[in-house]
């Protein structure tokens, strides 16, 4: 064994159990030996026979001559010589038996801290095991105590860590993907007015708009993606959500009358405040808006229609239209990102799928919660924030 082998070896968790139990183990010993040996020790030297003349001690008259006497005082004496040299027998075997005793306690100790500690070492083996590719794997949990504990969150994290590395990676293909298309458009008609010395005024001009419209749209797809992976709550600080909600109302009604859509606005009268990104918010509100906007435009009368209130320590903000509704199957899928539910108009509106996913991580980074309610002839997202106290 190297000597990194055996530093090792003197720092992991069975040594030290295995240390502190014998150490219990070898005190209780020296503690019980010592106590026994005081015990004898005075009750060898200190028992009243031993002290007492010897017809005082049979319980008859002193009847005896002298050399009577004489040979019972020597009796005594050395039946007591006796008894002493027997505790000094006990006392020495019984301190030279802490010495095995203490190896067969560290011995016991280590493999019964093995036993109890090898569910443990097979566990990081399985971490040391571990790779990207190998996310997911779970170990099986054998006993219910604080090492099954253990493995179980390992088995929970390794989960997780799974489902976030496949969101990463199914993240990066579709932004890849939404990615080529602008700039496929870009190159296209950069190549167009490079390479054709030909072309007309009009057709470069048309080539330099197609490229111009592109680079915006690919602005605008960065920025999302941009909101997507930074932190929200930035800058946490009390909003005022009637305040927030009438800027929102305020930007989108010019919107709204050239979709020529019946736009509300219908706040508490109380006043609500919440803690949080006022600016983070603002564009979570403003996407919902946007949307119920552009989406129900196409309806015999279109309203959307947006309200405030509380109800048990909670901000409710509702966003509701009378659009055509979000099929059921679909309900669940929509805070994806990159998710379209009809992929054709979205292009035709500029959408791409990362509004609702946006407005999905913005409530949760404010500990609140989104949920959408829906039929044929309308839809209701709920925004639910914590009031500041």
């Amino acid at each position: 064994m190297s000597s990194k082998s055996k530093l090792m070896f003197f720092l992991t968790i069975r040594f030290k159990l295995t240390l502190v139990y014998s150490m219990i183990m070898f005190l209780f010993t020296s503690l019980m030996v010592l106590s026994l040996n005081l015990y004898l020790d005075s009750y060898l030297k200190s028992e009243p026979e031993f002290q007492r003349p010897v017809h005082v001690m049979l319980g008859i008259p002193n009847i005896y001559n002298r050399d009577v006497q004489q040979f019972l005082v020597e009796e005594r004496n050395d039946i007591n010589g006796i008894r002493l040299n027997d505790l000094r027998k006990i006392q020495e075997l019984s301190v030279f038996g802490l010495l095995p005793i203490a190896l067969l306690s560290f011995a016991v100790g280590y493999f019964i801290s093995g036993k109890f500690l090898n569910p443990l070492g097979e566990l990081r083996d399985e971490i040391e095991r571990l790779r990207t590719s190998d996310l997911g794997r779970t170990i099986p949990v054998e006993e219910n105590d604080e090492v099954g504990g253990l493995i179980s969150s390992f088995n929970d994290m390794s989960l997780r860590l799974k489902a976030a590395f496949d969101s990463q990676e199914q993240f990066v293909q579709d932004a890849s993907h939404e990615l080529k298309t602008p700039l496929t458009i870009i190159q296209t008609n950069l190549d167009t007015v490079v390479d054709d010395p030909a072309a007309s005024k009009a057709e470069l001009e048309t080539a330099i708009h197609n490229a111009l419209k592109a680079m915006k749209d690919l602005r605008k797809l960065t920025d999302s993606l941009l909101e997507l992976t930074l932190s929200t709550k930035t800058k946490v600080t009390s909003i005022s959500l009637q305040q927030l909600l009438h800027k929102q109302f305020d930007a989108l009604s010019d919107y709204a009358k050239y979709q020529k859509t019946k736009f509300e606005l219908k706040l508490a009268r109380k006043q609500l405040t919440v803690k949080g990104d006022e600016m983070a918010l603002g564009r979570a509100v403003f996407n919902l808006l946007e949307n119920a906007i552009k989406y129900s435009s196409g309806m015999t009368k279109p309203a959307v229609r947006i309200s405030l209130e509380s109800s048990a320590g909670k901000a409710l903000i509702k966003i509701s239209d009378n659009g055509p509704g979000i099929p059921k199957a679909e309900q669940l899928k929509i805070f994806e990102r990159f998710y379209r539910i009809d992929k054709s108009r979205n292009k035709k509106t500029g959408g791409f799928g990362l509004g609702l996913a946006i407005v999905k991580k913005v409530v949760d980074d404010h500990n609140g919660k989104l949920t959408l309610q829906s039929s044929k002839s309308s839809t209701v997202f709920q925004i639910e924030l914590p009031l500041a106290a």
